[in-house]
């Protein structure tokens, strides 16, 4: 029963974050890009992006994961299309500060911890990286 109540407070990071990057993305290179998570069918052609968990730190004495890890790969028709939509995503992750969605899930910033790196071996060029994100750990109530 505790860890369920646990699990219940703590925020859906990729949702949010892909809400929050297609609330962002208009006039930019993202604009018409699938934003795609796990719960995605995988039946997409490029350009599109892949967002998932590379794992979290918890602040001992404050709810907040200092950072939550995530890995964001690009998929493209090109090389260049690839690192040209990576730096766009990330471009707007370091933009964001202090963001609160009306779901109460937000965050305070973000910063590359690896930068660009090739993608994986696959059919299509690809950039990947991971993007250290500064947040709460759980939704904050949000005034009425």
């Amino acid at each position: 029963l505790l860890l369920r109540r646990v699990m219940a407070i703590q925020p859906d990071v990729l949702t949010f974050l892909r809400t929050w990057l297609r609330s962002q993305s208009a006039g930019t290179d993202m604009e018409s890009v699938a934003i795609l998570t796990y719960d995605d069918d995988g039946q997409h052609t490029p350009p599109f992006v892949f967002l998932e968990e590379a794992g979290f730190l918890h602040h001992p004495e404050v709810p907040a994961y200092l950072p939550f890890r995530l890995s964001v790969t690009v998929y493209a028709r090109t090389n260049r299309e690839a690192n040209t939509l990576y730096r766009t995503i990330t471009d707007l992750l370091h933009g964001a500060t202090n963001v609160l969605a009306d779901d109460g899930v937000g965050m305070w910033s973000a910063q590359d911890e690896t930068g660009p790196q090739p993608g994986p071996e696959g059919r299509w060029p690809a950039r990947m990286g991971v993007v250290a994100l500064y947040m709460p750990d759980r939704a904050i109530p949000v005034g009425s």
